[in-house]
C-alpha cells in the first residue's frame, strides 16, 4: 500500500455529527488535513443534559482554540462531596477547582451537551470543516467499491462512502463516529456489533434554577459543586451546568427496560417512579426530585468492539 508523506493533506470523511464526529474533524483539521463530516440529522441534534469534562478534556478544549466559547457556559465545582444514601459524608474535598487546576494544570467543567455541540460546530466550520447534514451514510469502502443494495457502485479509487440520496465521496481516509447504534460500524469490520445493555439505566434531570425557591436548595446551588449519593442498588450524582443556571441530576438505578426490545435504549419515565425509587434518601435529594416534572430515562450500552491490530512491517 502507497503511504501518503506526512506533509500531504489528506481528505478524510468523518461519518457522524455528534460530540465525537466534531472533536474527530476539528483535531483531524488542526494536524493539516481537509475533513469533511456526514450527519444523517437534518440539523445539529444532540440531546442529553450534562456531562462532566475532566482536565485532560478540558486540556483538548484549549488545545483545539474552545476556551474562550466554553468557559462561559461551564460550572467548575468547587467542592466534592460523597454521601450515603441517608446524607451521611463518606469524603469531602474543599477547594477542589484550586486542587484539581494545580494538580492537572487545566479544570474540570461541567457542561450542557448542548452547549458543547454547539461549540464544536461553530469551531469546525470556523477551521473550515464542511458539515453535510441530511447525509445518511448507507456504505462505506476501502477500495473504491460500495455495495449499495444488490448492485455495486463504482467510487474514485480508495476509501469512500454512499449517500443514501445516491451521492459518493471519495477520501483518503473514513472515520466512523456515528455513536453506540452505529449503522456504519459493520460495514467497516465486517460483521454485526450489536450494542449490549450494561444492566444499568439512567434517569436524566435538568431544573432551572431560576424555579428554585426554597433556602437550602438555594444554598446548595450557590457553591458550584459535585455531589453524589451512594445506596443499595442505586447512586444519584448533582451538579450545575450553564454557569451555574441549570442543575443537572444523573439517578443511576438497575435496568427496567424491556430485555427483547433491545434497540431501545431512551424513553419518557415516570416522575413519581423517580421519588418512589428515592424515597427515604438525603433530605436535599428529595427535595430536588420534589421540583421535578418531567424525567427521561436512558438503557446504558455498550460494545465489545475488537482490538486493533497494526502490521507496523508494511
Amino acid at each position: 500500500m502507497e503511504r501518503t508523506s506526512p506533509h500531504e493533506k489528506l481528505q478524510v470523511l468523518v461519518v457522524g455529527g455528534g460530540l465525537c464526529g466534531l472533536a474527530t474533524a476539528i483535531s483531524i483539521t488542526l494536524a493539516g488535513h481537509r475533513v469533511s463530516v456526514f450527519e444523517s440529522t437534518a440539523h445539529a441534534h444532540e440531546v442529553g443534559a450534562g456531562l462532566q469534562s475532566s482536565p485532560n478534556g478540558s486540556r483538548l478544549y484549549h488545545r483545539w482554540g474552545l476556551t474562550q466559547a466554553l468557559e462561559p457556559l461551564a460550572a467548575v465545582p468547587n467542592v466534592l462531596e460523597i454521601h450515603s444514601s441517608d446524607g451521611k459524608v463518606l469524603a469531602k474535598r474543599d477547594d477542589y477547582d484550586k486542587e484539581v487546576l494545580q494538580r492537572y494544570g487545566f479544570p474540570l467543567w461541567a457542561l450542557h451537551r448542548v452547549d458543547l455541540q454547539g461549540a464544536l460546530l461553530a469551531r469546525a466550520i470556523e477551521l473550515g470543516v464542511e458539515v453535510h447534514y441530511s447525509s445518511r451514510v448507507v456504505d462505506v469502502t476501502t477500495d473504491g467499491a460500495a455495495a449499495a443494495g444488490d448492485a455495486l457502485t463504482t467510487l474514485s479509487p480508495g476509501p469512500g462512502i454512499l449517500l443514501e440520496n445516491g451521492k459518493k465521496h471519495g477520501g483518503d481516509l473514513v472515520v466512523v463516529a456515528d455513536g453506540v447504534w452505529s449503522s456504519t460500524r459493520s460495514l467497516v469490520l465486517g460483521r454485526q456489533i450489536a450494542p449490549r445493555p450494561t444492566g444499568d439505566m439512567a434517569y436524566r434531570i435538568t431544573i432551572d434554577r431560576e424555579l428554585v425557591v426554597d433556602e437550602g436548595l438555594v444554598a446548595w446551588l450557590n457553591q458550584p459543586r459535585v455531589q453524589i449519593w451512594i445506596g443499595p442498588g442505586a447512586h444519584a450524582v448533582a451538579y450545575s451546568v450553564r454557569n451555574c443556571t441549570l442543575l443537572n441530576i444523573v439517578l443511576l438505578v438497575k435496568d427496567d427496560f424491556d430485555q427483547d426490545g433491545l434497540e431501545a435504549s431512551r424513553a419518557a419515565g415516570s416522575v413519581e417512579e423517580v421519588q418512589k425509587l428515592f424515597e427515604g434518601w438525603a433530605p436535599i435529594l428529595t427535595k430536588m426530585l420534589k421540583m421535578v416534572d418531567k424525567v427521561d430515562k436512558w438503557r446504558l450500552m455498550h460494545c465489545e468492539l475488537p482490538k486493533l491490530h497494526i502490521d507496523t512491517d508494511q
